[in-house]
């Protein structure tokens, strides 16, 4: 998604290694590193078409090679729940994409404020 966004906006393309490298990463580290010149005025306008391009092809996205398996198998002896530091609930519908969604008991976000409690209490549902 970094690089289609880049791409929209006539930015330097970022390589594969680069946007793959940034996966785990806060927005503004992941940008610094996948779009370095990107310039601060435009970050919204990126994060506008990185998302557009994220949620055409969520039901497109897989998991990395072994997860799929691991997560069945963790599913059957362990109650699984999804925290993310993502502003928005997203992950249930990409873990839906993926046909694991059941394998889901609970995910949070941390909403509009980062809040540990949130990410403490999905752990402990």
């Amino acid at each position: 998604m970094h690089r289609a966004a880049a791409a929209d906006l006539g930015l330097e393309v970022p390589t594969k290694e680069q946007a793959s490298h940034v996966i785990g990463l806060g927005l503004h580290d992941a940008l610094r590193h996948a779009v370095p010149g990107l310039p601060a005025a435009r970050t919204a306008e990126f994060v506008e078409r990185y998302r557009h391009h994220f949620r055409a092809r969520e039901d497109e996205m897989d998991l990395f090679p072994g997860m799929r398996e691991l997560l069945q198998s963790l599913h059957g002896t362990k109650i699984l729940g999804i925290a993310t530091g993502k502003e928005q609930a997203r992950p249930r519908p990409s873990a839906r994409g993926t046909g694991l969604g059941p394998c889901f008991r609970a995910s949070r976000c941390r909403g509009r404020k980062r809040i540990p409690s949130r990410t403490r209490r999905c752990c402990s549902s």
